[in-house]
Protein backbone atom coordinates (compact mmCIF):
# COMPACT_ATOMS: atom_id res chain seq x y z
CA UNK A 1 0.00 0.00 0.00
CA UNK A 2 2.72 2.85 0.91
CA UNK A 3 4.43 2.36 -2.60
CA UNK A 4 0.88 3.35 -4.07
CA UNK A 5 0.45 6.14 -1.83
CA UNK A 6 3.87 8.14 -1.96
CA UNK A 7 3.28 8.00 -5.66
CA UNK A 8 0.01 9.40 -5.24
CA UNK A 9 -1.27 10.01 -1.18
CA UNK A 10 -4.82 10.54 -0.63
CA UNK A 11 -6.60 12.78 1.89
CA UNK A 12 -9.59 14.87 1.67
CA UNK A 13 -9.29 18.50 1.93
CA UNK A 14 -11.73 19.07 4.83
CA UNK A 15 -13.02 22.26 6.50
CA UNK A 16 -11.08 20.99 9.35
CA UNK A 17 -8.16 21.23 7.27
CA UNK A 18 -8.48 24.53 6.04
CA UNK A 19 -9.37 26.09 9.40
CA UNK A 20 -6.22 25.07 11.08
CA UNK A 21 -3.96 26.62 8.24
CA UNK A 22 -5.55 29.78 8.25
CA UNK A 23 -4.80 30.22 12.03
CA UNK A 24 -1.52 28.99 11.34
CA UNK A 25 -1.34 32.09 8.74
CA UNK A 26 -2.76 34.23 10.98
CA UNK A 27 -0.54 33.06 13.63
CA UNK A 28 2.81 33.31 11.85
CA UNK A 29 1.33 37.01 10.31
CA UNK A 30 1.60 38.16 13.76
CA UNK A 31 4.80 36.58 15.28
CA UNK A 32 6.70 37.76 11.81
CA UNK A 33 5.56 41.09 12.31
CA UNK A 34 6.81 41.65 16.08
CA UNK A 35 9.05 43.77 16.89
CA UNK A 36 11.25 41.70 19.19
CA UNK A 37 14.53 41.93 21.23
CA UNK A 38 16.90 40.07 20.22
CA UNK A 39 17.71 38.79 23.72
CA UNK A 40 13.72 37.97 24.37
CA UNK A 41 13.43 36.11 20.57
CA UNK A 42 16.88 34.26 21.48
CA UNK A 43 15.41 32.84 24.79
CA UNK A 44 12.30 31.74 22.87
CA UNK A 45 14.46 30.25 20.53
CA UNK A 46 16.26 28.40 23.22
CA UNK A 47 12.95 27.48 24.83
CA UNK A 48 11.41 25.70 21.47
CA UNK A 49 14.61 24.09 21.58
CA UNK A 50 14.92 22.46 24.42
CA UNK A 51 11.11 21.59 24.32
CA UNK A 52 11.68 20.09 20.93
CA UNK A 53 14.81 17.73 22.27
CA UNK A 54 12.94 17.04 25.12
CA UNK A 55 9.39 15.91 24.09
CA UNK A 56 10.74 13.89 20.48
CA UNK A 57 13.13 11.95 22.88
CA UNK A 58 10.76 11.36 25.66
CA UNK A 59 8.36 10.04 23.10
CA UNK A 60 11.18 7.36 22.39
CA UNK A 61 11.26 6.61 25.80
CA UNK A 62 14.18 8.98 27.39
CA UNK A 63 13.49 9.47 30.80
CA UNK A 64 15.23 13.03 30.91
CA UNK A 65 13.04 15.54 32.00
CA UNK A 66 12.73 18.98 30.34
CA UNK A 67 15.28 20.63 33.49
CA UNK A 68 17.27 18.06 32.47
CA UNK A 69 17.64 18.64 29.29
CA UNK A 70 17.84 22.57 29.99
CA UNK A 71 21.36 21.37 32.13
CA UNK A 72 22.66 18.90 29.14
CA UNK A 73 21.87 21.68 26.56
CA UNK A 74 24.11 24.23 28.87
CA UNK A 75 27.20 21.85 28.91
CA UNK A 76 26.15 21.29 32.91
CA UNK A 77 26.62 17.57 34.34
CA UNK A 78 23.88 15.38 34.61
CA UNK A 79 23.70 11.97 36.55
CA UNK A 80 21.80 9.47 33.82
CA UNK A 81 22.88 7.31 31.00
CA UNK A 82 25.42 7.94 28.66
CA UNK A 83 23.04 7.03 26.05
CA UNK A 84 20.04 9.08 27.77
CA UNK A 85 22.39 12.16 27.43
CA UNK A 86 23.73 11.22 24.03
CA UNK A 87 20.38 11.27 22.63
CA UNK A 88 19.42 15.09 23.78
CA UNK A 89 23.26 16.02 22.67
CA UNK A 90 22.41 13.84 18.91
CA UNK A 91 18.98 15.80 18.52
CA UNK A 92 20.67 19.30 19.30
CA UNK A 93 23.27 18.51 16.60
CA UNK A 94 21.03 17.78 13.93
CA UNK A 95 18.59 20.73 14.52
CA UNK A 96 21.57 23.22 14.03
CA UNK A 97 22.49 21.32 11.09
CA UNK A 98 18.61 21.48 9.85
CA UNK A 99 18.91 25.45 11.24
CA UNK A 100 22.48 25.81 8.72
CA UNK A 101 21.05 24.02 5.45
CA UNK A 102 17.12 24.95 5.38
CA UNK A 103 17.79 27.98 3.68
CA UNK A 104 20.17 27.56 1.78
CA UNK A 105 19.39 25.77 -1.21
CA UNK A 106 22.49 24.59 -2.48
CA UNK A 107 21.50 22.03 -0.44
CA UNK A 108 18.84 20.22 -2.67
CA UNK A 109 16.13 17.90 -0.33
CA UNK A 110 16.94 14.29 -1.50
CA UNK A 111 17.41 10.59 0.40
CA UNK A 112 20.88 11.29 0.97
CA UNK A 113 19.64 14.38 3.37
CA UNK A 114 17.32 12.11 5.45
CA UNK A 115 19.67 9.53 6.17
CA UNK A 116 22.08 12.68 6.87
CA UNK A 117 19.50 14.03 9.65
CA UNK A 118 19.57 9.32 10.57
CA UNK A 119 23.53 9.39 10.88
CA UNK A 120 23.53 12.80 13.20
CA UNK A 121 20.35 11.36 14.97
CA UNK A 122 21.94 8.24 15.69
CA UNK A 123 25.60 8.70 15.98
CA UNK A 124 26.95 6.12 18.93
CA UNK A 125 23.38 4.84 19.72
CA UNK A 126 24.16 2.55 16.61
CA UNK A 127 26.51 0.81 14.91
CA UNK A 128 28.64 2.67 12.78
CA UNK A 129 27.70 0.43 9.46
CA UNK A 130 23.50 1.23 10.42
CA UNK A 131 24.58 5.41 10.72
CA UNK A 132 22.50 6.92 7.73
CA UNK A 133 22.13 3.35 6.41
CA UNK A 134 18.86 1.80 5.40
CA UNK A 135 18.01 -1.28 7.11
CA UNK A 136 18.60 -5.09 5.86
CA UNK A 137 16.38 -6.99 7.82
CA UNK A 138 12.71 -7.32 8.16
CA UNK A 139 11.33 -4.89 11.08
CA UNK A 140 7.91 -4.97 12.61
CA UNK A 141 5.90 -2.29 14.41
CA UNK A 142 4.54 -4.03 17.38
CA UNK A 143 1.37 -2.84 20.01
CA UNK A 144 3.33 -2.04 23.40
CA UNK A 145 0.77 -3.90 25.60
CA UNK A 146 0.16 -7.09 24.01
CA UNK A 147 3.06 -7.33 22.05
CA UNK A 148 1.07 -7.80 18.67
CA UNK A 149 2.31 -7.00 15.75
CA UNK A 150 0.02 -4.17 14.23
CA UNK A 151 1.90 -3.36 11.19
CA UNK A 152 4.91 -4.65 8.96
CA UNK A 153 6.89 -2.69 7.10
CA UNK A 154 7.75 -2.74 3.33
CA UNK A 155 10.85 -5.80 2.85
CA UNK A 156 14.39 -3.95 3.23
CA UNK A 157 14.96 -4.64 -0.81
CA UNK A 158 12.61 -2.17 -1.68
CA UNK A 159 13.89 0.48 0.74
CA UNK A 160 15.99 2.21 -1.06
CA UNK A 161 13.59 2.91 -4.20
CA UNK A 162 11.01 3.88 -1.94
CA UNK A 163 13.21 6.59 0.26
CA UNK A 164 14.35 7.91 -3.56
CA UNK A 165 10.47 7.98 -4.95
CA UNK A 166 9.62 9.40 -1.76
CA UNK A 167 12.43 12.31 -1.91
CA UNK A 168 11.90 13.06 -5.63
CA UNK A 169 8.44 13.49 -4.51
CA UNK A 170 8.79 15.89 -1.32
CA UNK A 171 11.14 17.87 -3.32
CA UNK A 172 9.26 17.70 -7.40
CA UNK A 173 5.62 18.56 -5.62
CA UNK A 174 4.58 22.54 -5.90
CA UNK A 175 2.93 24.13 -3.14
CA UNK A 176 -0.47 24.53 -5.78
CA UNK A 177 -0.61 20.83 -5.64
CA UNK A 178 -0.08 19.94 -2.39
CA UNK A 179 0.28 22.84 0.56
CA UNK A 180 3.52 22.56 1.96
CA UNK A 181 2.14 21.90 5.63
CA UNK A 182 0.53 19.05 4.13
CA UNK A 183 3.50 17.96 2.43
CA UNK A 184 5.27 17.91 6.05
CA UNK A 185 2.65 16.14 7.48
CA UNK A 186 2.58 13.35 4.73
CA UNK A 187 6.42 13.14 4.71
CA UNK A 188 6.37 12.52 8.45
CA UNK A 189 3.76 9.69 7.73
CA UNK A 190 6.15 8.07 5.07
CA UNK A 191 8.87 7.66 6.65
CA UNK A 192 7.05 6.36 9.41
CA UNK A 193 5.55 3.86 6.91
CA UNK A 194 8.31 2.92 5.12
CA UNK A 195 10.54 2.77 8.56
CA UNK A 196 13.79 2.72 6.67
CA UNK A 197 16.22 2.65 9.33
CA UNK A 198 16.73 0.18 12.06
CA UNK A 199 15.69 2.42 14.88
CA UNK A 200 15.11 6.40 15.32
CA UNK A 201 12.66 6.60 12.54
CA UNK A 202 10.29 8.40 14.69
CA UNK A 203 12.69 10.78 15.29
CA UNK A 204 14.03 11.28 11.76
CA UNK A 205 10.40 11.73 10.26
CA UNK A 206 9.42 14.24 12.91
CA UNK A 207 13.32 16.09 11.94
CA UNK A 208 12.32 16.15 8.32
CA UNK A 209 8.77 17.66 8.38
CA UNK A 210 10.20 20.38 10.72
CA UNK A 211 12.93 20.93 8.14
CA UNK A 212 10.37 20.98 5.18
CA UNK A 213 8.08 23.12 6.97
CA UNK A 214 11.27 25.38 7.65
CA UNK A 215 12.09 25.71 3.96
CA UNK A 216 8.36 26.24 2.61
CA UNK A 217 8.51 29.53 4.60
CA UNK A 218 7.25 27.97 8.39
CA UNK A 219 9.98 28.22 10.42
CA UNK A 220 8.28 31.36 12.49
CA UNK A 221 11.41 32.49 13.71
CA UNK A 222 12.43 28.90 14.82
CA UNK A 223 9.59 29.92 18.00
CA UNK A 224 7.66 26.33 17.89
CA UNK A 225 7.89 23.05 18.59
CA UNK A 226 5.22 20.57 16.90
CA UNK A 227 7.14 17.83 19.68
CA UNK A 228 6.20 19.41 22.48
CA UNK A 229 2.70 18.98 21.26
CA UNK A 230 2.33 15.14 20.08
CA UNK A 231 4.37 14.25 23.38
CA UNK A 232 1.43 15.70 25.73
CA UNK A 233 -0.33 12.80 24.09
CA UNK A 234 1.39 10.48 23.28
CA UNK A 235 -0.95 8.22 22.61
CA UNK A 236 -3.34 10.52 20.13
CA UNK A 237 -0.13 10.96 18.19
CA UNK A 238 0.51 7.36 17.77
CA UNK A 239 -3.59 6.28 17.11
CA UNK A 240 -3.47 9.81 14.26
CA UNK A 241 -0.43 7.80 12.79
CA UNK A 242 -2.22 4.81 12.47
CA UNK A 243 -5.11 5.80 11.35
CA UNK A 244 -3.88 5.52 7.76
CA UNK A 245 -3.85 2.51 8.11
CA UNK A 246 -7.22 1.98 9.50
CA UNK A 247 -8.85 4.30 6.94
CA UNK A 248 -7.06 2.17 4.28
CA UNK A 249 -4.79 4.69 2.73
CA UNK A 250 -6.66 7.82 3.68
CA UNK A 251 -4.24 10.39 5.59
CA UNK A 252 -6.99 12.81 6.35
CA UNK A 253 -7.17 12.11 9.88
CA UNK A 254 -3.30 12.36 10.18
CA UNK A 255 -3.17 15.73 8.69
CA UNK A 256 -5.71 17.12 10.51
CA UNK A 257 -4.15 16.08 13.46
CA UNK A 258 -1.03 17.44 12.09
CA UNK A 259 -2.25 20.80 10.99
CA UNK A 260 -4.10 21.02 14.70
CA UNK A 261 -0.88 20.34 16.49
CA UNK A 262 0.91 22.61 14.42
CA UNK A 263 -1.86 25.71 14.96
CA UNK A 264 -2.10 25.41 18.64
CA UNK A 265 1.76 25.45 19.42
CA UNK A 266 2.07 28.63 16.86
CA UNK A 267 -1.15 30.13 18.24
CA UNK A 268 0.17 29.45 21.58
CA UNK A 269 3.78 31.36 20.85
CA UNK A 270 1.52 34.28 18.96
CA UNK A 271 0.14 34.63 22.68
CA UNK A 272 2.91 34.69 24.50
CA UNK A 273 4.83 37.05 22.21
CA UNK A 274 1.64 39.63 22.74
CA UNK A 275 1.69 39.51 26.18
CA UNK A 276 5.22 40.43 25.94
CA UNK A 277 4.28 43.22 23.20
CA UNK A 278 1.55 44.68 25.73
CA UNK A 279 4.01 44.44 28.85
CA UNK A 280 6.50 46.11 27.15
CA UNK A 281 4.27 49.39 26.75
CA UNK A 282 3.45 48.84 30.38
CA UNK A 283 7.34 49.43 30.09
CA UNK A 284 7.43 52.23 28.85
CA UNK A 285 4.68 53.92 30.58
CA UNK A 286 5.94 52.82 33.91
CA UNK A 287 9.48 54.02 32.98
CA UNK A 288 7.80 57.42 32.50
CA UNK A 289 7.03 57.55 35.95
CA UNK A 290 10.24 57.14 36.76
CA UNK A 291 9.68 53.57 38.97
CA UNK A 292 13.26 51.79 39.99
CA UNK A 293 13.74 48.12 38.50
CA UNK A 294 12.53 46.42 41.21
CA UNK A 295 9.34 48.76 41.03
CA UNK A 296 8.66 48.00 38.21
CA UNK A 297 9.01 44.38 38.77
CA UNK A 298 6.27 44.57 41.50
CA UNK A 299 3.57 46.07 38.95
CA UNK A 300 4.65 43.02 36.88
CA UNK A 301 4.05 40.91 39.92
CA UNK A 302 0.71 42.49 40.47
CA UNK A 303 -0.38 41.75 37.08
CA UNK A 304 0.33 38.44 37.55
CA UNK A 305 -1.20 37.69 40.83
CA UNK A 306 -3.98 40.86 41.31
CA UNK A 307 -3.19 41.29 45.09
CA UNK A 308 0.35 41.98 47.29
CA UNK A 309 0.84 42.46 50.91
CA UNK A 310 3.63 44.76 51.99
CA UNK A 311 5.47 41.21 53.58
CA UNK A 312 5.08 39.35 50.52
CA UNK A 313 6.39 42.01 48.79
CA UNK A 314 9.33 42.38 50.91
CA UNK A 315 9.58 37.83 51.12
CA UNK A 316 9.34 38.26 47.06
CA UNK A 317 12.26 40.59 46.46
CA UNK A 318 14.40 39.65 49.74
CA UNK A 319 13.99 43.35 50.81
CA UNK A 320 13.24 44.73 54.44
CA UNK A 321 9.88 45.54 55.31
CA UNK A 322 10.83 48.97 55.68
CA UNK A 323 12.02 49.10 51.89
CA UNK A 324 9.07 47.36 51.10
CA UNK A 325 6.62 50.39 52.38
CA UNK A 326 8.96 52.68 50.99
CA UNK A 327 8.34 50.96 47.22
CA UNK A 328 4.71 50.35 47.74
CA UNK A 329 4.18 54.51 48.71
CA UNK A 330 5.71 55.74 45.91
CA UNK A 331 3.39 53.59 43.60
CA UNK A 332 0.48 55.08 45.29
CA UNK A 333 2.22 58.41 45.13
CA UNK A 334 2.48 57.99 41.18
CA UNK A 335 -1.52 56.87 40.99
CA UNK A 336 -0.29 52.92 39.97
CA UNK A 337 -1.72 50.80 42.67
CA UNK A 338 -4.59 51.51 45.37
CA UNK A 339 -4.50 50.01 48.81
CA UNK A 340 -7.59 48.53 50.86
CA UNK A 341 -7.20 48.13 54.53
CA UNK A 342 -5.81 49.58 56.96
CA UNK A 343 -2.34 48.60 58.77
CA UNK A 344 -1.17 44.92 59.09
CA UNK A 345 -3.89 43.85 56.92
CA UNK A 346 -3.03 46.50 54.02
CA UNK A 347 -3.22 44.83 50.17
CA UNK A 348 -2.22 46.54 47.29
CA UNK A 349 -4.18 46.22 43.51
CA UNK A 350 -3.57 47.79 40.23
CA UNK A 351 -5.50 50.76 39.91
Amino acid sequence: MIEKFIDKPEYHITQELLAGIARIERAQGLIDASPLLPTYERELQEEALALTIHASTHIEGNPLGYGAVQRVLLGETVTARQRDIQEIVNYRTVLEYVEKVYRDHRHPFTDVMIREFHKVLMRDLLPEDQLGSFRVVQNYIVEARSGKTIYTPPPPKEVPKLMLRLADWLASTKPEVCHPIVKAALAHYMIEAVHPFTDGNGRTGRVVAMFLLYREGYDTRRLFSLEDYYDRNAKTYYESLQSVLKQRGDATVWIEYFIAGFAEQIEGVAKKIQDYLGGEKDRAKFVKQELNKRQYEAVRLLQQRGVLTALEYAQHFNVSKRTANYDLSALLEKGLIRQEGESRSSRFKLI
